[in-house]
């Protein structure tokens, strides 16, 4: 909802379009302001997957995330969390929403709840996964086979998980195994 951004101009959706994998393909993203961020905009399909959120892994849920963007000051820009929830108050359609969910209604850990409800729900489903929940015919014969170096090799030792993204932070190329 645009309204809970500082000059209401800008959602969620704005930088994480669901239509375009959830980001926005720019550089960096303009804000409430106008200021744009120093990072882009990362995707939030698989979000709740990864082992940390943010580029630099300061959150370590989708739900301890939720709150970062809206009181970032380049960001959505809304000064505090109490800002954020009067916001919500301000809007009886969500206010209703929020009661339904919970049974404390409107609070900034129920916001929270509640973005890392819906980010839970964001899940794509690839051949890939098929393959890893049993399916043996979803990877070609080529791919088997890539797959197969791909472990020989120990790309694995760091590339574990669904999302073949890790369970550390590291920084690129520190290591180099190419023969």
């Amino acid at each position: 909802d645009e309204s809970l951004s500082k000059n209401g101009n800008l959602s969620c959706a704005s930088c994480h379009d669901l239509g375009n994998y959830g980001q926005d393909g720019k550089p960096t993203s303009p804000g409430s302001v106008g200021t744009s961020g120093t990072r882009n905009t990362p995707t939030v399909f698989n979000a709740f997957r990864q082992i940390n959120q943010f580029w630099d892994g300061r959150e370590p849920t989708v739900e301890e995330q939720a709150m970062g963007p809206m009181i970032n000051p380049i960001e959505h820009g809304v000064a505090d969390e109490a800002e954020l929830v009067a916001k919500i108050k301000a809007k009886p359609e969500l206010v209703a929403a929020f009661g339904k969910a919970f049974a404390d209604g409107v609070s900034a850990q129920n916001f929270k709840l509640a973005v890392g409800a819906f980010e839970r729900t964001l899940v794509t489903t690839s051949r890939w996964d098929k393959f890893l929940d049993g399916d043996a015919s979803a990877l070609t014969e080529d791919e088997k086979r890539g797959l197969d170096a791909f472990v020989k090799i120990g790309c694995v030792t760091c590339h574990t998980t669904r999302t073949v993204g890790g369970a550390m932070m590291q920084k690129l190329g520190v290591y180099h195994k190419f023969d």
